[in-house]
């Protein structure tokens, strides 16, 4: 179903479903959806929505929901029936635009147009129209900002793999305990390289960044207080060949050891269609 689905739209829904639990709510419904949008993808917020949306829109949100008991974070609550019609109708948009992929602007779309739904009436209330978001994506496509999945090539023809610091872009919500276990390991004197591994938008990176805003904040144990987090992106394995590991590895260690004496560098597999995601965190010693 969200085969077509890029990674930010798919944190949408996860993110959706967190909110969802925090009300009690047996569903995931649109105003959750639209909730997760606003957390996940602030370039489209200030693209089409005014300063205070968020503030306007959680009230009107506040006003059409039951106060119930939270449920776990870990629970899978389905999608509603106006939930489902909402994905179907951002399927239409990106089809209608000709875009390949299904994208947190053409759920936006989606959500505009079921009309009757909660979110679609807390955007209208903002002043944010179905005409004007279509109009604005017709002549202007959206782009948030986003990491190269594939790195550019070397002059010598090779794949390039490219070493950037790690900044803490998304908030860690419901992986508390996977970011604990994550510290653990990394304390441990042997076998301390922990490894995440799930289907691509579960939010592998998200708690690697809420590793990296634990040592922003200083609420690390004192062996990572002074720890530097950069994410190695690397090539797809088909053009891993020993060539390029020849020409990799010394260009590779030059950087890392001027990073830190304490460097934590995520490894990231790229993950074909239809499989996992593997996430490696390796601590130099």
């Amino acid at each position: 179903m969200f085969e077509r689905f890029t990674e930010k739209a798919r944190r949408v829904i996860f993110f959706g479903r967190y909110e969802a639990s925090q009300v009690g709510s047996p569903y995931i419904e649109t105003e959750h959806l639209l909730l997760g949008l606003l957390r996940e993808d602030i370039a489209l917020n200030r693209r089409f929505l005014p300063p205070d949306a968020l503030e306007k829109i959680r009230l009107e949100i506040e006003k059409n929901t039951l106060g119930r008991e939270k449920t776990s974070t870990s629970a899978d609550l389905p999608l509603s029936n106006e939930s489902k019609r909402v994905l179907g109708y951002a399927s239409e948009e990106a089809d209608q635009l000709h875009h390949k992929h299904i994208g947190t602007e053409h759920l936006l779309l989606g959500l505009l147009r079921e009309e009757k739904a909660v979110a679609a009436r807390a955007l209208q209330t903002c002043g944010v129209s179905l005409e004007k978001v279509r109009e604005g994506l017709g002549l202007t496509p959206h782009f948030s900002p986003a990491r190269e999945t594939t790195s550019p090539s070397s002059p010598s023809g090779l794949p390039r793999a490219s070493l950037i610091p790690l900044e803490p872009l998304f908030p860690l919500i419901g992986r508390e305990n996977e970011l604990e276990r994550i510290l653990h390991i990394l304390g441990c004197y042997n076998a301390k390289n922990p490894v995440l591994v799930g289907e691509l938008g579960v939010g592998k990176h998200t708690i690697v960044g809420g590793l990296a805003k634990r040592i922003d904040d200083g609420t690390v144990p004192s062996f990572l207080s002074e720890a530097t987090i950069v994410e190695l992106d690397l090539p797809p394995w088909g053009a891993i060949t020993g060539t390029w590991l020849t020409t990799f590895v010394p260009a590779f260690r030059t950087p890392l050891n001027k990073a830190s004496s304490c460097s934590l560098t995520t490894f990231t597999r790229p993950p074909k269609a239809s499989s996992v995601e593997v996430r490696f965190i390796c601590r130099k010693s």
